[in-house]
This record gives structure tokens, C-alpha cells and sequence, in this order.
């Protein structure tokens, strides 16, 4: 039987509590807790490329265990995974969203996200990678697309934890086939949420004339004791999702904002 799953986030309330009590909770459930989106942001699941702070055993950003082609997650115990060894996701929610950034030539740093492309926003192509888009806005900064993929870390033991999964750069290509991927899978006639699965996600080095950088493989789980015979996720997981989902299509949730750390409009660093 598959161990039940707990998120790490949960609070459950002691057995031996009386009538009292639970009416107590019932009547202020909610109360002191904000629902508000910037209450309520996703940390986000970053790769370490070779250029970043936090490899930097030097500096004063080093994170302990990192290097490059490893994955930060922000805010876990232990926060860095190795890319390699990779991590199992349960993807619950997309959506897009743009980060605006002052250029370097401005002095460079993000500014903050907007999620709609602003009407004002003039397209833009590098002539290095025609395929790659950014938008520039009238006082000169740029917009970088970003495509969130929201859900649940999942650990081996079964407990769970929400994070975003940001793709932005050459990231949009493996994020466009990963949601091809769940799309085409089909059980028994049916195409089932994008929550009934897990996903390992390992990263790799890639390579073009403009330098060197990890970039991600996602491969599906298809053994695993928090699997059905059907190959998706037993009950707990499945209501887990469906509630991340719910939640996230609220407005409640939102991906955490970037850091400079995480992408540059102007390279093909894709984190």
C-alpha cells in the first residue's frame, strides 16, 4: 500500500481535542491568514549554471552544496539537489507571465513581472537566435517571457511541498514538449489532469557558440509506490493536485519573482 501522503506544509489537529475546541476552530477557521497573491507566492526550483553567485564558494552568496547543474530549491532542507540524481514533480498549474528588466547598459536589475504582455511593448529578435524573442518597452527595459509550471516536489517518503518550476529562454522548448507530452497521454480513453502524473526532471549540459549551460531532460515516473496499476498518482496525490490547481486558478498562488541571479534577458542562460 502506498504510503499516505502529508505536505510539508500541513497542520493536523491533535487527536484529543474536544467538541469546544473544533467549534472554536470552525468559527475562526481562516481568520489572521492572508489570501493575497503576494502573500502567497510559490518559491521557485532554479538550476545553478557555472556563472552563478551561489557556486561561488568565494563570495559572499555561496549556497553550501552547490554547483553548477544542480538544482536550488529555496527554502527546503537540504536546498540543493543534485542534477543528476534529479527530482520527481507533479505539475498542477501553467501559466505565462512577462519579467521586465533594466538593461545593462542601464545598470541592469529586474524590476518586477507583469502577467500580460503590456500593449505598449515593442517585439525585438536576436540576431544571434532569430527564435528567440524579447519585447522592449518605451523607457528601454525588456521583457523576458517566462512560463511557470506550478506544482508539488514530491520526495520518495511521499510528503510534498508547492513549488514553481520557471522556464524562460531555451527552457521554452523543453517546456512547450513537456505540455505536449501531457497532452497526448491518454488512460482508458480519457486524458487525464496534468496532476494524475509524476515527472523526473535531471538537467544537462548544453552547448552553442555562445557559451555553455545546463538545461533540463523531464521524463515520466512510471514505477513508483505512489503509483497506480494505471500509472498515475494514488488518491491523496490526485486530491493534492486538484487543490494546488484550484487554488492557483483563484489567483491565489502565483511563481515567486525572479532574482538576477536566475536569468539575463541578454544571455542564454535559461533560468
Amino acid at each position: 500500500m502506498a504510503k499516505q501522503v502529508q505536505s510539508a506544509q500541513a497542520s493536523t489537529v491533535p487527536a484529543d481535542v474536544d467538541d469546544e475546541y473544533k467549534a472554536m476552530l470552525e468559527a475562526t477557521k481562516g481568520q489572521g491568514i492572508s489570501k493575497a497573491q503576494e502573500d502567497n507566492l510559490v518559491p521557485l526550483i532554479t538550476i545553478f549554471q557555472t556563472g552563478s553567485k551561489a557556486v561561488n564558494r568565494a563570495g559572499g552568496a555561496y549556497v553550501e552544496g552547490a554547483e553548477a547543474g544542480s538544482f536550488w530549491l529555496r527554502g527546503a532542507t537540504p536546498p540543493v539537489i543534485s542534477g543528476q540524481e534529479g527530482l520527481v514533480f507533479q505539475p498542477c498549474y501553467f501559466y505565462k507571465d512577462f519579467a521586465e528588466w533594466i538593461t545593462r547598459d542601464q545598470g541592469g536589475g529586474l524590476v518586477g513581472m507583469h502577467r500580460m504582455l503590456p500593449t505598449d511593448a515593442q517585439e525585438i529578435r536576436d540576431d544571434r537566435n532569430p527564435n528567440k524573442v524579447r519585447w522592449r518597452l518605451p523607457n528601454g527595459h525588456e521583457l523576458l517571457e517566462r512560463r511557470n509550471h506550478l506544482g508539488f516536489l514530491v520526495r520518495e517518503d511521499g510528503t510534498i511541498a508547492p513549488y514553481a518550476l520557471p522556464m524562460t529562454s531555451t527552457l521554452h522548448s523543453v517546456s512547450r514538449s513537456w505540455m505536449t507530452t501531457m497532452s497526448n497521454r491518454v488512460v482508458d480513453g480519457i486524458n487525464p489532469p496534468s496532476f494524475a502524473f509524476l515527472y523526473r526532471i535531471r538537467t544537462r549540459q548544453r552547448s552553442n557558440a555562445q557559451g555553455t549551460w545546463f538545461t533540463i531532460d523531464i521524463t515520466p515516473v512510471m514505477q513508483s509506490a505512489l503509483l497506480n496499476n494505471k500509472g498515475m498518482v494514488n488518491k491523496d496525490l490526485l486530491m493534492q493536485g486538484k487543490a494546488m490547481y484550484e487554488s492557483c486558478l483563484r489567483g491565489d498562488k502565483l511563481a515567486a519573482e525572479m532574482e538576477m541571479d536566475d536569468a539575463s534577458p541578454q544571455g542564454e542562460i535559461p533560468f
